[in-house]
């Protein structure tokens, strides 16, 4: 199963969307926050493509989506 398509990873991604509505940020605004470009933003909210372990700390600690939402079960 390719990655985008992870359940878990696909609902960390809805989780990072919601949060960036009810914070009424545009995906740049958004990944500025966490260090990120618009377009690694949209990926993220797209389940394309999975944070590092760094990254994904981070994005916890600013939008509150568990780090261990992207975790890919199964990944070597």
């Amino acid at each position: 199963m390719h990655a985008c398509m992870v359940p878990g990873m696909m609902k960390a991604a809805k989780l990072l969307e919601r949060w960036r509505r009810a914070h009424g940020l545009s995906q740049s605004a958004a990944g500025a926050r966490v260090g990120v470009s618009q377009v690694a933003w949209c990926r993220l909210e797209a389940g394309k493509m999975t944070p590092g372990v760094s990254l994904a700390f981070t994005l916890e600690r600013v939008t509150g989506t568990p780090a261990k939402a992207w975790a890919v079960r199964g990944a070597a």
